[in-house]
């Protein structure tokens, strides 16, 4: 079985991150993921996504137009991948950052991810809380190898991550 994610937002979200963790993740679980990313030229406020194809085979080809999931993290892409989820797909929006509420044949996971963020004391942290809630809402990755993973690429730093990211697993868990 093929699954399409795309998390998008803009550059300094930590979309591209987003992907990297979770696609190491399925990768280290056995499954095959590719990873394709996009992004403006701009280093922060331009458009970013990280499209992943995830597949129990080999993946053939990497590129997909319309996603099974969809992670909105900022209001910017929103207008322009909201049509592209497919029909039953599965749309998880920042609903501190957007207000618009999706409508269309999918299911929709609204996370407070700036705000929970804040609390924990940067809202930079925000992509960890919509990881983990992607993660526990979809059964996509183990959560522990996720945070493994984390632990891994945020060395000293990784404690308010792993605490966004506990959090986000939290809120999906209750979804």
């Amino acid at each position: 079985m093929i699954q399409d994610v795309r998390i998008t937002g803009i550059g300094g979200q930590g979309i591209l991150t987003m992907g990297k963790i979770l696609g190491t993740a399925l990768v280290r679980e056995g499954k095959y993921a590719t990873l394709v990313q996009n992004f403006d030229t701009f280093i922060s406020g331009g458009e970013s996504t990280a499209d992943m194809r995830v597949s129990d085979k080999p993946v053939e080809y990497p590129v997909f137009e319309y996603a099974d999931i969809t992670v909105f993290m900022a209001p910017k892409t929103y207008p322009k991948y909201i049509k592209k989820v497919k029909e039953g797909g599965v749309v998880v929006i920042n609903s501190d950052v957007i207000k618009e509420r999706p409508e269309g044949n999918f299911k929709v996971i609204e996370v407070p991810a700036s705000s929970i963020a804040r609390k924990l004391g940067n809202v930079r942290a925000a992509n960890m809380v919509m990881l983990g809630a992607l993660v526990a809402r979809l059964s996509l990755a183990d959560p522990n190898v996720v945070e493994e993973i984390i632990r891994e690429r945020f060395g000293n730093k990784a404690e308010l991550n792993v605490k966004a990211f506990r959090e986000g697993l939290r809120i999906g868990g209750e979804a």
